[in-house]
């Protein structure tokens, strides 16, 4: 495509008005597809003020609001949307998938960044009247959601439609849509290398890069080709270098290096891109990739032996993805996540069921909040935040959560939040163990100022 725009150059008549649009923006398209819209804006701008050529204002403000829907900015992105659906009414046209293709793209990509699954499955019950090649970027992103929610006999069907748009094309979204089939079949060794094809027929398109990583790099390792997913995972970072910052890029990045790094067994680097991805992510906001990160700390917290914070993490995880039917996560052992979610359910039911009750965005503030300092310990006493300390030990005294509130000058919501957090830390459910915990933690201060008398006491935290 970019290989045409010195040809269309040569061919078309510059002294044609049409044709010197054409041109102009067949100039801004290589930086559209690199995420930087802002060129071709300028042209679709100066079409509307002119008035002038619907079909052309229609095709680039559906390929502005696809990238708009990328960067994250989805007003933005419904705004063009909504500039399409005017131009279509002024010409007495239906918002239809065979009128405007890559406006309907569009309206599926911002479905699925916003983790709005049910949408863009029914977007994807309108079948194409006459195939063409612009149905390949839908189906590809309507196979994705299809994949995503289980809907396996759908991924099929959008296979044949891709290939009808394009049967002799083998790189790029068709190649990931083929990936995704031959998952549905079992062959993981197929799906790897259709994944490796789509990668690399993308290397010219930034965009699609970032849609088809995390696929790439988790059947990779998958099939135990940690040379492969470390090669697509550097490469993909010199793209982000190219690109900018792109919250969803990024947040993919970040994604796929924690997967790598659980594969390499480092855990803690592990840990620190997790909570990476699920800071892009929650300022995207991305929520299938935050969903993402919270099964990766689940996983991370189990592998810590901190039972209590994976079974809350676990439980908020199982229910987001109940909510929004986001059964099938993009991870290098899919099938763990139920697994895990079930085997921690069993072992802390108090703890899981405390996660299953949280909603999305509170569960991330959580998730985040465990972080902790960097030479903090991730469980016990030690491992408690300032506030987090303060709110236990007058918790521990009997005292009611709006007391606390009231002496701490703070909500008895985030009272309530800091006692979630401070129980899944030391692996307790109640008050009262809260308490014992909180005497023998008194108990060992004392024993250390004793200890070291020379020190004050506001160098111990008290």
């Amino acid at each position: 495509l970019l290989d045409l725009v010195p040809l269309a150059r040569s061919r078309l008549d510059s002294r044609d008005d049409l044709s010197r649009w054409c041109l102009a923006a067949g100039d801004a398209f290589p930086e559209l597809l690199q995420g930087r819209p802002e060129p071709m804006e300028l042209v679709l701008r100066e079409l509307i003020e002119r008035d002038c050529y619907p079909v052309l204002q229609r095709s680039l403000a559906s390929h502005v609001a696809l990238v708009r829907a990328y960067l994250g900015q989805w007003d933005l992105a419904e705004g063009y949307l909504d500039h399409v659906r005017r131009l279509l009414e002024r010409e007495g046209l239906p918002f239809r998938q065979d009128i405007v293709e890559n406006a309907y793209s569009a309206t599926q990509a911002l479905a699925l960044f916003r983790g709005d699954l049910a949408a863009s499955l029914e977007l994807i019950k309108v079948k194409p009247v006459v195939p063409n090649p612009a149905i390949t970027a839908f189906a590809g992103l309507g196979c994705l959601a299809a994949y995503q929610t289980g809907r396996f006999d759908e991924t099929v069907e959008l296979r044949r439609w891709a290939e009808l748009a394009a049967p002799a094309l083998q790189h790029g979204t068709l190649a990931m849509v083929q990936a995704l089939v031959s998952l549905v079949d079992g062959d993981v060794a197929a799906a790897t290398e259709h994944a490796l094809r789509a990668w690399e027929g993308a290397r010219h398109n930034g965009i699609l890069h970032g849609s088809i990583l995390p696929l790439t790099v988790s059947l990779t390792l998958r099939t135990g080709r940690l040379g492969d997913a470390h090669r697509v995972l550097d490469g993909f970072g010199s793209n982000i270098e190219a690109l900018g910052e792109l919250p969803w890029h990024r947040a993919q990045w970040e994604h796929c290096a924690a997967m790598v790094a659980l594969a390499e067994g480092d855990d803690q680097q592990a840990w620190v891109a997790a909570h990476r991805q699920l800071e892009a992510a929650r300022a995207g906001p991305f929520p299938l990739i935050a969903i993402d990160a919270l099964s990766l700390l689940t996983e991370l917290a189990e592998r810590r032996a901190n039972l209590p914070m994976a079974a809350l993490l676990a439980g908020a995880d199982h229910a987001a993805r109940q909510r929004i039917g986001y059964l099938v996560p993009v991870l290098v052992h899919p099938e763990e996540v139920a697994a895990r979610a079930e085997r921690l359910a069993n072992a802390q039911p108090d703890a899981f069921a405390r996660g299953r009750s949280l909603g999305l965005d509170e569960a991330i503030t959580i998730a985040r909040r465990m972080r902790g300092g960097r030479d903090r310990p991730s469980t016990g006493w030690a491992s408690l935040t300032p506030t987090q300390r303060h709110v236990a030990e007058l918790a521990s005294t009997g005292i009611s959560n709006a007391a606390i509130a009231e002496r701490l000058f703070m909500s008895v919501a985030t009272v309530k939040t800091h006692l979630t957090q401070v129980y899944a830390k030391l692996g307790i459910t109640n008050r009262t163990k809260l308490a014992q915990l909180a005497h023998l933690a008194h108990l060992a201060h004392l024993a250390h100022l004793a200890a070291h008398p020379e020190q004050e006491p506001h160098q111990q935290g008290v």
